[in-house]
């Protein structure tokens, strides 16, 4: 189980990385080179980080009390709470100029991380019973 769950945080967090490459730098910016390479792999180690030390233990969680469908709805929403929390409690380390509320960009990368997540999980883990 411990394999699976390292491997959807891996994916996630690939996925994740690329994502926010696409968003922060725009996709037309981005020119496959050395440096590129180097900084997805860099983001991705933070991504993959944070989805041990967080996610994985909210997937266990769930994994105990919701056991059975893929792609489980109730699980997509404790994603989307807990990846609210989270970002709501580091924001104002990062933004003192804005507020929580006022940043669409916020609402992206939450909607984002639980989603694709919550995709992979379904996929590898779910789907394996």
């Amino acid at each position: 189980m411990i394999k699976k769950q390292l491997l959807v945080s891996l994916i996630s967090s690939i996925c994740m990385s690329l994502f926010y490459i696409m968003t922060e730098f725009s996709y037309k910016a981005i020119t496959l080179s050395f440096s590129t390479i180097y900084i997805v792999g860099f983001i991705t180690i933070i991504f993959w980080f944070f989805f041990i030390v967080i996610a994985i233990p909210v997937q266990t969680f769930i994994y105990k009390k919701l056991t059975g469908k893929r792609l489980k709805l109730k699980a997509l929403f404790i994603y989307l709470f807990v990846a609210f929390l989270i970002h709501f409690s580091i924001y104002k380390f990062f933004n003192s100029n804005t507020s929580f509320f006022e940043n669409n960009e916020v609402f992206l990368y939450i909607f984002a991380t639980s989603i694709t997540f919550w995709f992979w999980e379904s996929i590898l883990i779910k789907n394996s019973k």
